[in-house]
């Protein structure tokens, strides 16, 4: 994980957390136990599958996530939260997903708003 280029490791944060709950998990074992969770969700689900469909769903999910497990992806989300405290990963543990992109929205729309005025239009 630490050798992946920054837009591949985001893609995948960004998957990940759509369906991992990160809120509130600020070290590596709390980050690693909720992956934990949810391969087991998946390997209960591929156990109690009834269509071939299911089973291949839930194992790829399950493969997908020991692979996250193995190599290293909870420390490296630790390592880019502390890298960019203010960033979305880091805001993402910090509120949950949804809470981080509103926030992250915000503070672009504000400073959009407050950059890009005209110059005559200055406050005095």
């Amino acid at each position: 994980m630490d050798e992946m280029p920054n837009y591949e490791f985001h893609e995948i944060f960004d998957r990940v957390s759509s369906n991992v709950d990160l809120k509130g998990k600020f070290t590596v074992i709390e980050i690693e136990k909720a992956l934990w969770r949810v391969r087991e969700y998946c390997r209960r689900g591929y156990q109690k599958s009834e269509t071939a469909r299911e089973r291949a769903r839930f194992k790829i999910a399950k493969v997908s996530y020991d692979n996250l497990l193995q190599h290293g992806f909870a420390h490296r989300v630790i390592e880019e939260a502390s890298l960019d405290p203010q960033g979305f990963i880091a805001m993402t543990l910090r509120f949950g997903k949804i809470e981080a992109r509103r926030r992250l929205l915000a503070q672009k729309k504000t400073r959009m708003r407050l950059y890009r005025r005209p110059s005559y239009w200055k406050r005095r």
